[in-house]
């Protein structure tokens, strides 16, 4: 299966969706916003939220750094920084450019220091990385047997407690629908 999915995704080089509809659940509320997202593989990503304002997020990342910048943050500023420092930045996971581009499912997986388990029906694979908060936490991709795509990405701490989380839908073997809930920030996007 893993194989499969390498072979779906090394076809796939680039994604541009320059009409996405984002919902955004925060302190009980619900906003409706647009924005673009686009993915050059294999680092270049760039999402941009607007309101009738303007912009209001920009994430992103390059071949040597990643950044984030929002409007209503209560420390306005662009913060970036290189992969090397990572696990420096103190940056929260729904604020992470890098989660948000491995969300689209486009990437091929690297099963080196990994542990694979698979239930009835998904492959489950599972690194222990180093958050942005400095923090061991176990990432856990799952992927789908019968449609060869990512279900989705669990991050959770090791001792299970889950932090971060995505579901993916696909349309053809794209990306058409993302939902990310942050429990640790108690807010939701899609």
């Amino acid at each position: 299966l893993i194989n499969e999915f390498n072979h779906i995704n090394s076809q796939i080089t680039s994604f541009y969706n320059s009409n996405v509809s984002v919902k955004i659940w925060e302190n009980n509320m619900r906003f409706n916003v647009s924005g673009t997202m686009c993915y050059e593989k294999p680092k270049c990503f760039r999402f941009k939220v607007r309101t009738l304002i303007g912009l209001e997020m920009d994430f992103g990342s390059n071949d040597n750094l990643f950044w984030y910048w929002s409007r209503r943050d209560v420390h306005p500023g662009l913060y970036y920084a290189s992969y090397e420092d990572y696990h420096k930045t103190r940056l929260k996971t729904p604020f992470n450019p890098v989660f948000m581009r491995e969300s689209l499912g486009l990437d091929q997986i690297d099963v080196s220091d990994a542990e694979i388990t698979e239930n009835e029906k998904c492959v489950i694979v599972t690194w222990q990385k180093i958050s942005a908060t400095n923090q061991k936490v176990l990432y856990s991709m799952f992927l789908n047997k019968s449609t060869k795509r990512m279900d989705g990405i669990v991050i959770s701490s090791v001792s299970g407690q889950i932090l971060a989380s995505c579901e993916t839908t696909y349309e053809n073997n794209l990306p058409k629908k993302i939902l990310y809930d942050w429990q640790e920030e108690q807010r939701s996007l899609i």
